[in-house]
C-alpha cells in the first residue's frame, strides 16, 4: 500500500476500500473485514457491487463516473451488504487517489455506517407512539437540557406537571449531588456517543430519591442536525431491592461457606491425623489405598509374584533374658523404627512385626515389576545391615555389649496375598510354600548376612555382587535350596 492512503488505513474506525477505475476491489482495511464479513483474499479482485445491493448498483456506478471525472462525492447516503445479506446504511465518501506525480491510480470508498442515526430518527418519526404507550418516563429536552416536552408516566413518576417542568432545566429532577453526571450524560450524547442503560438518580417533587436506568438518544430534524435528545429514566426501584437481598444473601451464603470450609478443613486435619494413627498399625502402602478407596475391607486374596524378607536379631532371646525389660522395650523400638523407614524408603509392605523378627514383601499391593521389586528388596536388606552396624556401635557406647547382628532371608516366588482374619478384625499379609522358604533362608542365614534363593538371584546378579552358598538343607523342602550370599559394600549408602 503506498503512502497518501497508508495513515487513512492505519487510523479510521470506517470501513475503506480501494478500487480501480472499473470498480474492483484492490485492497481494504481491517474495519471493512469486519463490517461486511468478507475477508482480503475473499474480496479483493471482485466488484465493489459484492457488497452493494443490487437495487443500488447504479448508485455505484453513477457515484464512481463522478468521482474519476473530478466531481466531490462526499457523504452520500446509500447501503452496504454483508456477506450474511445484512443491509447496513452508510454515508459514502469516494476520493481520487493520485501517485506521487500526480497521476490517478485508484479510488478510496469509505462507508460510514449511520444504523445508530436512522434508527434515531425513525424514533423521532414514531415519537408520539413512543409517549403514548409507554410505560417508563420520557422528557424531551433541547441541546441545552431544558425540557421541552414529557409524557404522562413523567407526571405520575415525578409529580410535577407539564406546565410546570416544561422550560425548566432536566437538573430540576436530578437529585444535586447527580448534576455533574447529567451534565456528562448530556455532553455524550450530543457528541454522537450511545447512552444507553446508566444508571442514575432521580428526585420527585416531594424530594422522593428513585434509583433508574437512564437512556438518551439524539434526535435529528429532517435535514440531519441534532435538535433535541429523548430521556428514559426506567425505574429500578424494586430490582435494586431484589439486588439488597441478593447482596444480603451472598452474604450469609458467603458465611454458610466459610463455616462450610472451617468444618471440611477441621474434619481433613482429624482425617489426617486418624491416617497417620492408623499408620503406625497398618502398613503406610495399605492406609494410602484404603484412603483413596482402592482398597476394601473384605476377606480375600490372589496369586502374586512377590519377593519376600525375613529378618531377626541373632540370640535376641538371650538379651531379653539377660537384660531389664524398660531397657528391652527401648532398644527394640529404636530398631525396628529404624528398619521400618528403611522398608517404607525402598517400597515394602510390612505385614506384622513378630518381636524383633521383621517381615516385608515387594509386589503388593502395588509391583514395578519383578526385577525392579527384586532389587528394591534385596537394596533395602544391604542398608539395614549398614544401619545395623550403626546401632551396634551406638549401644556399645551406651553401655551394651551384647554383639547384635541380623539375618536376612530372601525369595522371590508366587504367594496368596491379600486380607486374612476375621469379619471383625483381619490383616493384610502373603502366606504360602514361597513366604515359608524365606523365613527358612533367614534362620539358615549367618549374622550380619543376606542370603537370596536361586530365584531372587537369578533377577538381581547383574545389579547385585553376590557369591554362591550352595544347596542347603532347608526345613519342610524335600530337596535342597541354591543359596547365594550378597557381598556387601558398606560405602553404597554412605
Amino acid at each position: 500500500m503506498t503512502n497518501p492512503y497508508e495513515r487513512v488505513f492505519m487510523d479510521s474506525v470506517d470501513p475503506i476500500l480501494i478500487e480501480d477505475f472499473d470498480g474492483i476491489v484492490f485492497d481494504m482495511n481491517m474495519q471493512a473485514e469486519l463490517s461486511y464479513g468478507w475477508t482480503k483474499n475473499e474480496l479483493i479482485g471482485k466488484s465493489i457491487k459484492t457488497i452493494v445491493p443490487s437495487e443500488r448498483h447504479p448508485q455505484a456506478d453513477e457515484l464512481l463516473a463522478l468521482c474519476k471525472s473530478g466531481h466531490e462525492v462526499r457523504n452520500v447516503e446509500g447501503l452496504r451488504e454483508t456477506k450474511n445479506g445484512i443491509l447496513v446504511p452508510v454515508l459514502i465518501t469516494l476520493s481520487l487517489l493520485k501517485d506521487n506525480s500526480g497521476k490517478p491510480f485508484g479510488i478510496a470508498t469509505i462507508a460510514k455506517d449511520i444504523s445508530a442515526q436512522k434508527e434515531s430518527e425513525a424514533g423521532l418519526r414514531k415519537l408520539s407512539k413512543v409517549f403514548m404507550d409507554s410505560v417508563d418516563p420520557i422528557l424531551i429536552e433541547d441541546i441545552d437540557g431544558i425540557v421541552s416536552d414529557m409524557n404522562k408516566q413523567a407526571e405520575l413518576s415525578y409529580g410535577w406537571t407539564r406546565n410546570e417542568l416544561i422550560g425548566k432545566s432536566i437538573k430540576t429532577i436530578v437529585p444535586s449531588e447527580r448534576h455533574s453526571q447529567a451534565d456528562e450524560l448530556l455532553a455524550l450524547c450530543k457528541s454522537g456517543h450511545e447512552v444507553r442503560n446508566v444508571e442514575g438518580l432521580r428526585e420527585t417533587k416531594n424530594g422522593i430519591l428513585v434509583p433508574v436506568l437512564i437512556t438518551l438518544s439524539l434526535l435529528k430534524d429532517d435535514s440531519g442536525k441534532p435538535s433535541s435528545i429523548a430521556t428514559i429514566s426506567k425505574d429500578i426501584s424494586s430490582l435494586k431491592k431484589v439486588e439488597s437481598e441478593l447482596i444480603e444473601s451472598k452474604s450469609h451464603l458467603e458465611e454458610k461457606v466459610a463455616l462450610r470450609t472451617r468444618e471440611l478443613e477441621e474434619t481433613n486435619k482429624r482425617l489426617r491425623e486418624v491416617r497417620a494413627q492408623i499408620s503406625k498399625y497398618i502398613d503406610s502402602n495399605v492406609t494410602e489405598k484404603i484412603f483413596k478407596g482402592e482398597f476394601e475391607a473384605e476377606l480375600g486374596h490372589q496369586r502374586k509374584k512377590l519377593t519376600m524378607f525375613f529378618s531377626d536379631i541373632k540370640d535376641f532371646t538371650q538379651f531379653t533374658d539377660a537384660s531389664d525389660p524398660e531397657d528391652v522395650a527401648k532398644l527394640l523400638n529404636e530398631y525396628l523404627g529404624i528398619m521400618a523407614q528403611i522398608v517404607r524408603k525402598w517400597g515394602g509392605t510390612i505385614p506384622q512385626f513378630t518381636g524383633d523378627s521383621i517381615y516385608a514383601i515387594f509386589g503388593a499391593p502395588d509391583s514395578k515389576g519383578a526385577c525392579e521389586d527384586a532389587l528394591a528388596c534385596v537394596r533395602m536388606a544391604q542398608e539395614m545391615q549398614v544401619d545395623m552396624k550403626t546401632l551396634r556401635d551406638k549401644w556399645w557406647n551406651q553401655g551394651i555389649q551384647f554383639p547384635f547382628n541380623i539375618r536376612c532371608g530372601i525369595h522371590t516366588g508366587m504367594a496368596n496375598v491379600g486380607n486374612y482374619g476375621s469379619e471383625g478384625f483381619m490383616e493384610y499379609s502373603a502366606i504360602g510354600l514361597n513366604t515359608n522358604l524365606a523365613s527358612r533362608l533367614e534362620q539358615a542365614c549367618q549374622p550380619g548376612e543376606i542370603y537370596l534363593s536361586h530365584a531372587t538371584w537369578a533377577l538381581v546378579n547383574r545389579e547385585i555382587q553376590c557369591e554362591e552358598v550352595g544347596a542347603i538343607e532347608v526345613k519342610g523342602f524335600h530337596i535342597p535350596i541354591q543359596t547365594y550370599r550378597v557381598m556387601q559394600n558398606d560405602d553404597h549408602f554412605g
